[in-house]
């Protein structure tokens, strides 16, 4: 019914007449949001605005200067529900901008809005608002599935393509594997976080005395943000105020640190939004970028626009960021069951060090042995990633909870491009625990195999650790590769939704 009703309500116009009105506060873009996931935006510099939606109905939603989402536009009330569903050619008046939604001053003329189109409230306010949509909502149809982006599925108030819990379970989104249906996606699109790191470089709230300032430095060096581009003649993006990818910011192009800085790099036309392109070898779609910031530059509820242009024509669509891995999975111990033990002390000393790089660093690989059968295979204890709370969390890390833990071997400098650095993946029988509850990886095939944490995200705790062992014999052989005494090997060792992904690289040597 819910996806029958927004359909309908948004039919196209073809010259849609434009919403007018005044923000109590300077410096917000708003955008008008169609059901199909479809926008358009302005940024309102002197409180007045005019802006022509996409369709005759829409959304209205509010982005903050700091280029966060700052809410949903509450334009009038249907019972104890807020009325969020205003019609093209709207007369708004003024628009109180509170902290985490908009509402209209003055009482609407019905022909100016579409009931049908409504949140749920708790004390007026939508519940979703201030929360980003990360809140617990029962009853959500599972047909609603299929809804467009710009569909409110949960009905909190914040629309699919903007909410990062669009079902209401308490489950980011990257992390709802879908049951049935894909929901339609070519009217949004993907922002994913991805942290890769060295045994050197490695950081984690429970591996050592490590201070946020020692976390954010390492996040600011190594994060990279991850979206896909939409189709067009040329692609753009709008960031708002974020400091990682606007003008003068700590943005960098690409996936390597020393890359050119973005946008700068890529605005010809200064605009101040920075033209996406896929790096070479990279499917075509995906745009990387090096973001340089902190814990508190980039955070869940960032709203990113990408404006695409075809045949002179701008649609725009904008996403929210759900979740920033912060730290990678930290390996706490290992054992190979042959004698070979170790409890990992942190910081490692990177290769070159005097005295050398520390264990489990490049030339210094944690020695393993193999077993009567042959066969080399590790128990791997591990910390859990950690991400930064979302309200209405209130640690200060949160242990990042059901992440498939994937394995593959890492660059091997003996073979030749491009074979060298392609992806070697450890196929699923490379895998076995006993942790409770923990299944074998859905995820695609492409991918190999791993195991599955059925645990709910957590505050940070030391002692919130799982293990599994990994037959590294298996792994190379899987990818025709065999291992001589003295030998050793680059270890990718992941955690991911599919969507994001945490990884430390450890290397190991065998005896």
């Amino acid at each position: 019914m819910l996806l029958s009703v927004a359909l309908a309500s948004g039919g196209r116009a073809a010259t849609p007449k434009p919403i007018t009105g005044k923000l109590s506060k300077a410096g917000y873009t708003l955008i008008a949001l169609a059901p199909s996931g479809r926008a358009t935006s302005v940024r309102v510099r002197s409180r007045n605005f005019r802006l022509v939606p996409p369709t005759s109905v829409v959304t209205l939603h509010l982005r903050a200067p700091s280029g966060r989402y700052a809410g949903p536009v509450v334009v009038g009330k249907r019972g104890k529900r807020a009325v969020v569903g205003v019609k093209a050619g709207a007369k708004l008046g003024t628009v109180k901008v509170h902290g985490s939604y908009g509402r209209v001053t003055k009482r609407l003329p019905k022909k100016h809005l579409n009931a049908r189109q409504y949140a749920r409230t708790r004390k007026g306010i939508p519940i979703g608002a201030g929360v980003y949509g990360f809140v617990s909502v029962s009853g959500v149809p599972p047909s609603s599935s299929q809804a467009p982006p710009g569909v409110d599925r949960d009905l909190d108030g914040v629309p699919n393509a903007l909410d990062i819990d669009d079902d209401g379970d308490l489950r980011l989104d990257n992390f709802d594997q879908p049951s049935g249906p894909a929901a339609p996606q070519q009217e949004t699109f993907p922002l994913n976080s991805a942290l890769v790191l060295h045994m050197a470089d490695t950081a984690n709230v429970h591996a050592g005395p490590l201070s946020a300032a020692e976390v954010d430095a390492v996040l600011a060096t190594w994060g990279t943000l991850l979206l896909r581009m939409k189709s067009g003649d040329s692609v753009e993006l709008d960031c708002g105020g974020l400091p990682y990818c606007s003008p003068g910011g700590t943005g960098r192009l690409g996936f390597s640190p020393g890359e050119p800085e973005f946008p700068e790099c890529c605005d010809s036309d200064a605009d101040g939004y920075g033209t996406l392109t896929a790096p070479p070898g990279v499917f075509a779609t995906d745009f990387f970028l090096r973001h340089g910031a902190t814990t508190g530059q980039i955070r869940t509820g960032d709203v990113l626009i990408q404006r695409v242009t075809t045949g002179g024509v701008e649609t725009q669509f904008p996403a929210t960021l759900q979740s920033v891995f912060a730290t990678v999975p930290a390996l706490a111990a290992y054992n190979d069951g042959q004698g070979n033990t170790a409890t990992l002390s942190y910081p490692v000393a990177p290769p070159g060090s005097p005295g050398g790089g520390g264990p489990g660093t490049f030339g210094n690989g944690l020695p393993v042995k193999a077993g009567g059968n042959g066969n080399v295979v590790v128990a791997l204890t591990f910390w859990r990633p950690q991400r930064g709370p979302i309200p209405p969390e209130t640690a200060e890390w949160v242990d990042i909870g059901r992440l498939t833990y994937e394995a593959a071997i890492g660059c091997v400098p003996e073979l030749p491009e491009p074979q060298r650095c392609a992806q070697k993946v450890c196929p699923q029988d490379a895998f076995s625990t006993t942790e409770p509850g923990w299944t074998p990886s859905t995820l695609p095939s492409f991918r190999g195999g791993g195991l599955t944490d059925p645990a709910a995200d957590s505050p940070a705790n030391p002692a919130n650790t799982f293990t599994y062992s990994l037959n590294l014999t298996r792994c190379l052989a899987a990818n025709g590769l065999g291992w001589t005494p003295g030998q050793q090997y680059e270890v990718n060792l992941t955690g991911t939704n599919q969507a994001d992904f945490a990884q430390q690289k450890v290397f190991f040597k065998l005896q």
